[in-house]
């Protein structure tokens, strides 16, 4: 079944940036899902690392946070690691959003726990982040 998806795959590969605007719509954040969730890792790498280079955007986005939740539920373990990093690095922005909250909350349950200490070192540094 996942060679059958290989002409979305290819849709999304060749324009540039097209699987990010996907993830931010009400519907194409579904299709995103549901491709990631139903081809192997190799046959949607380059999408994957797309939408790794936007997590900073997307997990403050109403419809890109649950992208970016799915990939760090369901993702290799080293797409969760970069997940993470890069959480970490925009934690102020992440924390002070509204749906941002989520994505943390999955990266706390979902992550390695190296991982977790990262999060947990990121936000002990500004601790305004969790008062907002």
């Amino acid at each position: 079944q996942p060679e059958s998806l290989q002409f979305i795959v290819d849709a999304f590969t060749h324009r540039n940036r097209l699987v990010v605007q996907a993830a931010k719509h009400r519907y194409g954040c579904r299709i995103v899902q549901r491709l990631l969730k139903a081809c192997p890792p190799a046959q949607v790498s380059e999408i994957t690392q797309t939408l790794i280079e936007a997590t900073s955007t997307l997990a403050c986005h109403m419809f890109g946070h649950y992208v970016v939740q799915h990939l760090l539920q369901f993702g290799t373990e080293d797409q969760k690691h970069q997940l993470v990093r890069c959480i970490e690095q925009n934690a102020v922005d992440i924390g002070h959003s509204t749906v941002g909250g989520s994505v943390l909350m999955t990266a706390l349950t979902h992550a390695a726990t190296e991982d977790k200490a990262w999060i947990a070192r990121a936000f002990a540094k500004d601790p305004q982040v969790l008062l907002f």
